[in-house]
């Protein structure tokens, strides 16, 4: 995510990774360009407490977002995934 900021805001929201450490390289790359981000959050606190250091930024602990979805849409999915004949049908009554 190297980019050029300009006028634009940039919004990391709820990043994920499962390292439990990061190598030189890794700590150079976070380091040249987590501060192009206007906000950074993400879902687990490991991965917080590996980049909180890298950057003079407040990093959220944010809910993974799958888990912030209504339950009739969850359930409408597993249908979706299991009868993948139905797709049309349920699509039109969303």
């Amino acid at each position: 995510f190297p980019f050029e900021k300009g006028e634009k805001k940039y919004i990391s929201y709820a990043a994920s990774m499962e390292a439990k450490s990061l190598d030189e390289t890794q700590i150079e790359f976070y380091k040249r360009n987590l501060n192009n981000f206007d906000a950074l959050s993400v879902r687990e606190n490991a991965f917080l407490k590996l980049l909180q250091p890298l950057t003079g930024k407040d990093i959220a602990h944010v809910l993974d977002p799958v888990l912030m979805v209504q339950p009739h849409i969850i359930s409408m999915i597993i249908i979706l995934l299991l009868n993948p004949q139905l797709v049309p049908v349920l699509l039109l009554q969303v």
